[in-house]
């Protein structure tokens, strides 16, 4: 299984490569944003290594950035699918600025979250963070990239846990 991981790895790596409206930074803090919500243990660890261009403080700034993100999502989920007017009135107690010490700018941060929303399902956090991605330069297609590269870390993630469930 070991070889199995490790060439998805370079597929994963060969593909980063083609994201042209993305800087190398940017694919490595959507890719390791989008790894800590996977749920994968494993590919959080191979990702977490791969992405040695990133500091240290940056790669515990992007763990904060999905935790965080992820209790919003949750929250705003409900909210949006229950519906009630009483529940929409009420913000969550955990806020992404209070939280982040700020050493990704505003379009990486705003790259992460669209791309952790999306995996987390929060339609109004997905609209919020794209508006926001989009306020802070980026184009529509750099957001398009920061999905694919979302999702292409969540289909690795399905097939590590479908390859470890058949071994």
């Amino acid at each position: 299984m070991e070889i199995k991981v490790l060439k998805i790895v370079n597929l994963l790596l060969e593909e980063l490569a083609r994201f042209s409206n993305l800087t190398l930074k940017e694919r490595w803090i959507i890719s390791a944003a989008s790894v800590m919500v996977s749920r994968n243990i494993e590919l959080q660890k191979l990702i977490l290594m791969q992405a040695e261009q990133l500091q240290q403080q940056i790669i515990e700034e992007v763990k904060v950035l999905a935790a965080v993100m992820t209790t919003n999502n949750v929250y705003h989920k409900f909210r949006h699918m229950v519906g009630k007017v009483q529940y929409s009135r009420r913000s969550p107690k955990m806020r992404m600025g209070q939280l982040a010490n700020r050493l990704l700018s505003r379009r990486e941060y705003e790259l992460a979250a669209v791309a952790v929303s999306t995996i987390n399902g929060c339609s109004d956090c997905i609209k919020s963070h794209e508006k926001k991605a989009l306020e802070a330069g980026c184009s529509e297609q750099t957001v398009v990239e920061a999905i694919e590269i979302a999702a292409l870390i969540s289909a690795l993630s399905v097939h590590l846990s479908i390859s470890a469930m058949e071994s």
